[in-house]
């Protein structure tokens, strides 16, 4: 059965290339696959293909600037996490150094302080990086455990 397939995609990654690119268009899924054509370049096209938790990605006939063979490749699913708004649970939502139990910061976030997770900062599905601005200014940064956010 057909349907209709729509994507926006930010690539951004340590790469070789050192780029980022963008890609916005919509296509048709057949089975696990879809072939998707960019909305203000129908020569460039994106095939995406699910094989069990991995995503096939293959981009072809795109600009170098925008879409490099860098971002081509097979990607697997690091969490099921999503950005958004979020508010700290716990009475004391304590700032990390490094994604780890050790190296707690002084800095914390009270109980219903609300924060905004950016897809970049999402490390997996234990920790994510935080950066909050209280009323006054003053940016505190680190890593928090997701088990300590709500929505």
């Amino acid at each position: 059965m057909q349907s209709t397939v729509v994507a926006d995609v930010f690539a951004w990654w340590n790469i070789p290339s050192g780029t980022h690119g963008t890609f916005s268009g919509k296509g048709t899924r057949f089975g696990n696959s879809s072939i998707i054509k960019e909305k203000d370049d129908p020569s460039c096209t994106l095939k995406l293909t699910f094989v069990e938790k991995q995503l096939k990605v293959q981009f072809s006939g795109c600009n170098r600037q925008n879409l490099t063979d860098d971002f081509s490749g097979n990607y697997n699913q690091l969490t099921l996490r999503t950005h958004g708004t979020y508010r700290t649970r716990p009475a004391k939502t304590y700032f990390h150094k490094y994604p780890r139990l050790t190296k707690t910061r002084k800095n914390y976030l009270r109980k219903g302080t609300q924060v905004q997770v950016d897809i970049e900062n999402i490390v997996d599905d234990r920790w994510v990086y935080v950066n909050y601005r209280d009323n006054m200014g003053k940016v505190s940064s680190g890593y928090i455990l997701w088990s300590d956010l709500g929505q």
